[in-house]
């Protein structure tokens, strides 16, 4: 009996050990074929586009004003350098003419002396007087020559040698360019006489001056420098 038991012991150990594991295996491959077989196929659908919501607005053109905030340097549109074209001594100086000091346009901010402009001016207007006088005494006098011209018959005629001569052509062409030529000469001396006179040319300040009253300027001297506030 002991032998036996020992036997049957050993053989429940052996089956616990071998044939339960195989048992469960097999057990468990059966399981899976037949779920395999009872399984259904997966339904088939088409994949739909996503909807996405959006909101839109109408654009229309509009003005919009930004406040920037920022920083630089301010320049005047305008800068003048006051240069004198004639000479002459400053005479008056408005109360304006200083540095940082405002003025209008066509405001004088400066006088030179006109004596000798005046005087100028005075000659040439004599000078003019002279040329005109001068070409109405010479057109006086071309008249005079043809009307002799015309009483003159051809023989007459033919035997002038120089007949523009005769008829003065020559002489009225050189009054008419002598009194052209003192309207010019006027012309220039009014024009030099206004110069003596700076007015503004805008209205503006005075960023720095470089004559003042009683000095002497020549033509060609900077006067001042101006800017316009425009």
């Amino acid at each position: 009996m002991p032998v036996s038991r020992l036997q049957l012991a050993k053989e429940s150990i052996m089956f616990k050990k071998f044939v339960v594991p195989l048992l469960i295996i097999a057990g468990a491959v059966g399981v899976t074929l037949v779920m395999a077989r009872m399984r259904s196929e997966p339904e088939q659908s088409t994949a739909s586009e996503p909807v996405v919501l959006v909101e839109t607005i109408t654009i229309a053109p509009q003005n919009a004003y930004i406040n920037v905030l920022s920083q630089g340097t301010v320049e005047a549109r305008t800068r003048t350098s006051l240069i004198s074209e004639v000479s002459g001594q400053v005479i008056e100086v408005s109360p304006a003419f200083v540095t940082g000091g405002f003025f209008r346009k066509g405001e004088l901010l400066l006088k030179l002396d006109d004596q000798n402009y005046r005087a100028v001016v005075s000659r040439q207007e004599a000078a003019v007087a002279t040329a005109r006088s001068a070409l109405a005494m010479e057109e006086g006098q071309t008249d005079v020559a043809q009307r002799e011209w015309d009483r003159m018959t051809a023989a007459q005629q033919a035997q002038v040698r120089a007949k523009e001569l005769y008829l003065r052509k020559p002489q009225l062409a050189e009054a008419q360019a002598r009194l052209a030529s003192a309207l010019a000469d006027l012309d220039a001396a009014l024009n030099d006489l206004t110069k003596t006179t700076i007015v503004a040319p805008y209205d503006g300040l005075v960023s720095s001056k470089n004559t003042d009253i009683g000095q002497y300027v020549n033509a060609g001297n900077t006067l001042a420098e101006t800017f316009a506030v425009d």
